[in-house]
């Protein structure tokens, strides 16, 4: 997996698992490349609102936000276009 691929996997990773992601985490495994998410977690942060907080470096996936994590996450995916990036399951 290319660099910015497993980077953005491991921040997948972090919110899919403990609602919670934290640069200085990535920045440990990925050194300063980690500071390319940044605009993500504004984006993230802007869109769910009160569903999420973010502080700093750290958003977190509040309680009542937990059902929308895989959207918020997915949108750390570099290859997911916004056609795709929702479920089909309610079809």
């Amino acid at each position: 997996m290319a660099g910015e691929d497993a980077l953005r996997a491991r921040a997948i990773e972090f919110l899919m698992c403990d609602f919670r992601l934290d640069l200085k985490d990535l920045e440990s495994e990925f050194g300063t490349a980690a500071v390319i998410l940044s605009p993500v977690l504004k984006q993230i942060a802007d869109q769910f609102g009160s569903h999420v907080r973010l502080e700093g470096d750290i958003l977190a996936i509040l309680p009542d936000g937990r059902p929308l994590t895989r959207i918020a996450a997915s949108i750390f995916d570099a290859h997911v276009t916004d056609g795709v990036r929702y479920s089909r399951a309610s079809q």
